[in-house]
């Protein structure tokens, strides 16, 4: 499933199942049901078609029905929110045990249950951070003025459902039999897997 922030780089990268021959083009069609966006998602993957999905919020059963791996996103993230944990602690144990020792109402310096919000909210932001950088990274999801965007509706609510094949009118034909609302073609530049830069005057926004 592609991102609701990555709807940019869908117009400058193809699916990315398959490396696009000479002749290919991407065809697109628009869904604003939900059930019938899946349903199509699902149909394109049983006929072998070369499919991508492009969603405005995360939709959790995409994933296994394009056959996508789980994101490796979580195990750096969660290294470095233990090593926020242990960070933020050891320098709230320090500060209290040597650097700055205070007697609040008796109780001893190293009483640790009081660090435990300071090292959790500490910890879940260097989460939280690392999580959004590794996610614009991988995503590259970089701000660029000349994206061509091939529907606003995309981040709004409104789905696609993209085909690279070489036989375009097929292509239409098979996402208007499956309920698109509306279906446009983009060529690809020959030889690769990426989109043109202009996109062709046909192209339909939602």
């Amino acid at each position: 499933m592609t991102d609701p922030h990555a709807v940019d780089a869908a117009t400058h990268a193809a699916p990315a199942s398959a490396e696009a021959p000479a002749s290919a083009a991407c065809v697109y069609g628009t869904y604003r049901d939900e059930g019938a966006f899946l349903h199509s998602v699902q149909s394109a993957v049983h006929a072998h078609l070369t499919v991508d999905a492009i969603t405005p919020y995360p939709i959790h059963a995409l994933d296994g029905i394009l056959g996508l791996e789980r994101s490796w996103i979580g195990r750096p993230v969660l290294t470095i929110a233990l090593f926020g944990f242990a960070t933020v602690f050891a320098l709230i144990f320090a500060n209290n045990m040597a650097i700055w020792p205070i007697n609040v109402s008796g109780k001893p310096y190293d009483a640790w249950p009081l660090f435990i919000v300071c090292t959790l909210e500490a910890g879940l932001l260097f989460a939280a951070i690392s999580n959004l950088l590794l996610a614009f990274h991988t995503a590259k999801l970089i701000p660029n003025p000349f994206t061509k965007v091939i529907s606003e509706r995309l981040t709004d609510d409104t789905f696609a459902v993209l085909l690279l094949s070489s036989d375009t009118t097929a292509g239409e034909a098979w996402l208007r039999a499956h309920g698109a609302e509306s279906v446009a073609l983009v060529q690809l530049k020959p030889g690769t897997a990426e989109l043109a830069a202009e996109l062709p005057s046909e192209v339909a926004h939602a």
